[in-house]
């Protein structure tokens, strides 16, 4: 007999670009007390960018960063699991309730969950009660049939939430609506605006089924995700010039690029990410002293893009020498 209940897990999952992050930061900055819900991140490069976003707002936030949790990873979110699970066993009183993951655009979620349930230690203490799937309103069809990734996260969603939907018409939506439930009959659809994570967060029924079993994981073969380094001396005007030649050649192939770009000053920084070639506006955000060297950008592409890349950095930063570039990498 348990004394007490299970710590309920909700993994946050979606394809690259589709509003994850913006949803989890939403509910952290919402009016409902979140101390008791710790937050995991899941990054498929190595440098955790959605963590500096987060961490502003959660103090219970971690990073797993350097590959998928469904493949290269699990042992760390084992490692992360476990630690969240033992300091509630220390301090009861405050001890989470709740967890969310975020995954990886990349991660196949089956994968995760069936890692969890396939874990006597972490089964006893966890309860995987949701698993949420975000998909940009008005998606290209074609992307979500073209990679495995995409389509496994909407098998296994309980709950499908529509993104973005400001940025495109309602028929648009309605057909992504409409193909999505064709996709995955049992899992409701809603939009962004309308859907309360924290409601998701509070469910006391899981509703997913009790058989999720790791499945081999294959992601698409020409995927390649890279880091680069932007110095402190990069000026805003100049990488926005290189940034907006590089989008205007390689655009097509580049799927997503998230970033911490320097503005010259200690304190603050601007975050800049995209979707293929649809460019966000920069938000600006604050920088404490646990942001140790945040600057660069992580891309994912389709193909092999990480030379071209370095090279036209290497190449315009050299005009007036005033930055160096650093570059590390890692293949999903």
């Amino acid at each position: 007999m348990r004394l007490r209940p299970r710590v309920r897990l909700h993994v946050l999952t979606g394809f690259l670009g589709s509003g994850k992050s913006t949803l989890l930061r939403r509910y952290l900055h919402g009016p409902r007390d979140a101390s008791r819900v710790a937050v995991l991140i899941n990054e498929f490069g190595k440098v955790a960018i959605d963590h500096v976003l987060v961490s502003a707002v959660s103090p219970h936030s971690q990073a797993i960063a350097g590959g998928c949790a469904c493949c290269n990873v699990d042992d760390a979110l084992r490692q992360a699991l476990v630690e969240i699970l033992a300091a509630g066993e220390r301090d009861l009183q405050n001890a989470v309730t709740d967890i969310v993951l975020e995954t990886s655009g990349m991660a196949d979620p089956s994968r995760i969950i069936g890692t969890i349930r396939a874990d006597i230690n972490l089964a006893e203490y966890l309860d995987v009660t949701n698993c949420i799937t975000t998909v940009e309103a008005g998606s290209d069809i074609d992307v979500l049939d073209r990679f495995p990734e995409a389509r496994n996260q909407i098998a296994c969603a309980n709950r499908i939430v529509l993104t973005k939907g400001d940025l495109c018409s309602a028929e648009d939506t309605a057909r992504t609506a409409a193909h999505l439930k064709r996709m995955n009959p049992l899992a409701p659809v809603t939009l962004a605006h309308e859907f309360d994570l924290a409601l998701s967060v509070e469910s006391l029924q899981s509703e997913l089924g009790s058989e999720a079993i790791p499945a081999p994981v294959s992601h698409s073969p020409t995927l390649e995700t890279f880091q680069v380094g932007i110095e402190p001396g990069m000026t805003w005007p100049k990488f926005s010039v290189w940034l907006t030649a590089v989008m205007h050649r390689h655009g097509s192939s580049i799927l997503r690029f998230k970033g911490v770009i320097p503005l010259g000053r200690p304190d603050r920084a601007l975050v800049l990410q995209s979707v293929r070639h649809r460019v966000s506006a920069p938000e600006h955000l604050a920088l404490t002293t646990e942001h140790e060297d945040p600057f660069g950008l992580v891309f994912i592409c389709d193909g092999s893009l990480e030379l071209r890349v370095r090279r036209s950095l290497a190449a315009f930063s050299s005009v007036g020498r005033s930055t160096s570039v650093r570059s590390t990498r890692s293949m999903g």
